[in-house]
């Protein structure tokens, strides 16, 4: 994340640089290896859809916090450009990702076409979960698996970056004194938990269990929640809090953050998933999830983690190197375990081992995610897309 201001003093030994939070790249790291080895291994780690959560979470605190130091900085909010880079984070490598996996499973045929053309117009739109809604198809559905499911918690996320900056700028077009924001901060709290109550009431109410899970409506709270505590917390990307914390407050931060990561892994490895549309569903579960996620969030933001304690051990874990290496990498794998895994799905005998075919799987996951983020999502970050596609069409032959 680019730096909003310059640092007055050094950090820490050891910190991150002011204007970057250190620590989310190894929560982004831990949040996708529960979903692959969810997705990849099934049994293994039966709550592991969790992760998308803790994505979610990270998604609101980070898009926000933006918003919001931009507002401060600039005076306004450049919605049409803030549109253009979330495009540009997203839409390349998801374009690159569907047409090789839909090329691969049209050379493949057979069921793993099987509403595929209606799975491309929901991913390319970004209205993949509304889609699929519509359709009725059901997203735990382990027996003939759909090519592009995964693409869903895009959609929920693009469908948030076109809606909530307009909230933004609304809010503090009076301007961004801190009673302003808190009163935008405690807004985002009241919509996490409505959305919270509205898909347990779908769920008891009985709803489809897809329809509850991948609904935009009823899977916001994450996303709000992180909103939350952008605003309530006021200078996350600048480096520092408001006001110095005391040394007690940083301590109880920091041993919740440790509590909300292990809460993480325990839900990964205990939260089961209901197999029909008929059961009760994992709202529950993933709610808690949402909160888990935050603690961690919360614990690495500004000073808290700057000091020496909990906090500061906790960034210090999640800077590991592997973790980072996986963080920076984590939309690429999360873009292509899925569908690499239903093609294995529909191509391999099920009498084969399903172990094998998970390391295959994964293998495959790593190379294409290396790949996507050194040939596209860095490159067009750094340059923009018109600019990489003109590099890419000069060393075509000719």
């Amino acid at each position: 994340m680019p730096s909003t201001q310059r640092s007055t003093s050094p950090p820490p030994a050891g910190a991150p640089a002011r204007g970057r939070i250190g620590g989310l790249d190894g929560l982004r790291a831990i949040a996708v290896a529960v979903v692959l080895v969810y997705h990849l291994m099934p049994g293994l780690l039966p709550g592991g859809m969790v992760g998308v959560d803790a994505f979610f979470v990270i998604s609101g605190f980070l898009i926000t916090s933006l918003l919001l130091v931009e507002r401060r900085t600039t005076g306004r909010i450049d919605v049409r450009r803030f549109w253009t880079r979330r495009l540009r984070r997203i839409v390349p490598a998801l374009l690159v990702a569907v047409a090789a996996t839909v090329a691969a499973a049209a050379c493949l045929g057979g069921d793993v076409l099987l509403a595929v053309r209606r799975q491309v117009i929901g991913s390319v739109l970004l209205v993949y979960n509304w889609v699929e809604i519509v359709a009725g198809s059901s997203y735990f559905d382990q027996t003939q698996p759909l090519l592009l499911t995964n693409v869903w918690s895009l959609a929920v996320e693009e469908q948030f970056y076109l809606v909530w900056p307009l909230v933004i700028i609304v809010l503090l077009a009076r301007g961004v004194s801190r009673q302003r924001v808190r009163v935008g901060a405690l807004l985002a709290l009241v919509l996490s938990l409505a959305s919270a109550v509205w898909a347990l009431r779908l769920v008891r109410d009985g709803a489809p269990v897809s329809r509850v899970y991948m609904g935009t409506d009823t899977h916001a709270f994450g996303l709000m929640l992180g909103a939350a505590w952008a605003l309530w917390h006021g200078r996350a990307t600048e480096g520092a809090d408001l006001e110095p914390q005391p040394a007690g407050l940083r301590r109880v931060r920091g041993a919740a953050g440790w509590a909300g990561l292990a809460g993480l892994l325990v839900l990964a490895r205990v939260a089961g998933e209901t197999a029909a549309d008929g059961g009760s569903g994992p709202e529950p579960a993933l709610i808690i999830a949402s909160v888990c996620a935050l603690a961690v969030v919360q614990a690495l933001t500004g000073e808290v983690a700057g000091a020496d304690g909990p906090a500061r051990r906790l960034m210090s874990l999640l800077e590991a190197r592997p973790l980072k290496w996986l963080g920076e990498r984590s939309y690429g794998l999360y873009l292509w375990h899925w569908p690499l895994g239903v093609l294995a799905f529909y191509a391999i005998p099920p009498t084969a081992n399903p172990w094998v075919v998970a390391v295959g799987v994964l293998g495959l996951t790593l190379c294409a995610a290396e790949l996507s983020y050194a040939l596209i999502e860095t490159p067009v970050r750094r340059d923009g897309l018109l600019v990489r596609l003109r590099r890419v069409a000069r060393l075509r032959p000719r």
